[in-house]
């Protein structure tokens, strides 16, 4: 004999199990549809690094000639682009000034060696200035390599693109080469054409005086800077 109460309490049981059994199977639908979620950005995290890694070996890779060695040779390629025309216009001057002294007949005098000597001073002075101006060079394209290096990893890591990030890199790496190989076009001017001057101008004029014939003066011409220095030659 079945007793309604009891038939009524075992319904009533197996349907909460059966609700338990639902909630708990929805519960693992949804923790593993979490899971494969999570494992998904795990992956497009993985491969977005990754991504990075390689895009900042291209940059390494394509800025990889830019070493000390090779802002050492853009240095040297911006002074000797200078350097033969100052020895060449110190050559030229030296003559002129001898020439100019001896017309004077000071080439063996103290003040004589004292001219020559400022002539010297100021080709020094053209040579170190050029040095500086070599070493500027090579340190303004090592700033330019580094920043442009940054730029690129800072690209690198937005977009994660290495394809991208190779050919930018290559194209940078390629303007800044030429930038290092470029050939200095200011030109050098004259150098010494100042200091030669009052040498010249009183030669000429103790060669055209009282026919030509003058007792020659043993000193500096006025302006010189036999006595007091020499001013700076390179402009």
């Amino acid at each position: 004999m079945c007793v309604p109460g009891m038939q009524s309490g075992s319904a009533q049981r197996r349907a909460q199990m059966w609700e338990a059994q639902q909630l708990a199977e929805q519960k693992a639908i949804q923790d593993a549809e979490a899971e494969k979620a999570r494992q998904a950005m795990l992956a497009e995290e993985a491969a977005r690094k990754n991504n990075i890694q390689t895009g900042n070996a291209n940059i390494d890779s394509a800025f990889g000639g830019f070493n000390d060695a090779w802002f050492g040779s853009a240095k040297d390629r911006y002074s000797g682009a200078y350097l033969p025309e100052i020895g060449d216009q110190y050559t030229k001057a030296l003559d002129q000034l001898k020439a100019a002294l001896t017309g004077r007949g000071m080439l063996e005098s103290t003040a004589g060696a004292s001219a020559m000597a400022d002539l010297e001073r100021k080709a020094a002075d053209a040579r170190a200035k050029i040095g500086n101006d070599a070493q500027a060079f090579a340190n303004n394209l090592r700033s330019s390599v580094e920043s442009s290096r940054n730029n690129l990893y800072q690209q690198s890591a937005a977009a994660a693109d290495p394809s991208a990030i190779a050919r930018s890199a290559t194209g940078e790496a390629t303007t800044l080469a030429n930038q290092g190989a470029a050939t200095p076009s200011q030109p050098l001017g004259d150098l010494f054409s100042g200091f030669l001057s009052p040498f010249i101008q009183s030669a000429s004029a103790s060669q055209n005086s009282a026919g030509g014939v003058t007792k020659p003066r043993l000193g500096l011409p006025s302006g010189s800077a036999g006595a007091g220095g020499s001013s700076s030659i390179v402009k």
